[in-house]
């Protein structure tokens, strides 16, 4: 890979503009505070940041291929690597796809019953927040569907 293509894809994955990934990062440490009842050991802490960045990421691409088209008529988003063309729609994917599979391989060097935890989340909600995310682009009914998961969800484990 050349230097102007991993431009492209830094650009794909907004790298430009942590905060999206900065503002997923405040609830995900204190919710690993919580659960451990102070500091998580470095681990736990580097596999979350890691992989709060890394899924972040994978959605920019999935978003950009599932807005090309909106994206093209928005001064802003105009030129976003999917949408000017630059980056082809499976590439993102692709990277996309590649992004979520290294975060996954992070969940896998937890300890089995975090594991467990996190993959039984992690199966689910990303196939939630797809559909609520697609919902959004074509009803009004967006905000139900969020509150409907909400009351189906499964409760968490938590440790005391």
């Amino acid at each position: 890979m050349n230097a102007g293509r991993f431009s492209l894809y830094l650009d794909l994955i907004r790298w430009n503009r942590p905060a999206g990934w900065l503002l997923l990062l405040w609830p995900t440490w204190s919710a690993l505070w919580l659960a451990q009842g102070g500091f998580p050991g470095w681990h736990l802490l580097t596999v979350f940041t890691l992989g709060t960045v890394l899924m972040r990421s994978a959605g920019c691409c999935i978003n950009d291929v599932a807005d090309r088209e909106f994206d093209r008529h928005v001064k802003r988003t105009a030129e976003r690597p999917v949408t000017s063309g630059k980056v082809g729609v499976r590439e993102a994917l692709a990277l996309g796809a590649v992004l979520a599979l290294m975060a996954f391989g992070l969940v896998l060097t937890t300890n089995g019953l975090m594991e467990a935890v996190v993959l039984a989340e992690g199966i689910g909600r990303p196939n939630e927040l797809d559909i609520d995310d697609l919902l959004g682009r074509i009803s009004k009914y967006q905000d139900d569907l969020i509150a409907l998961e909400d009351r189906m969800a499964p409760k968490r484990l938590i440790r005391p």
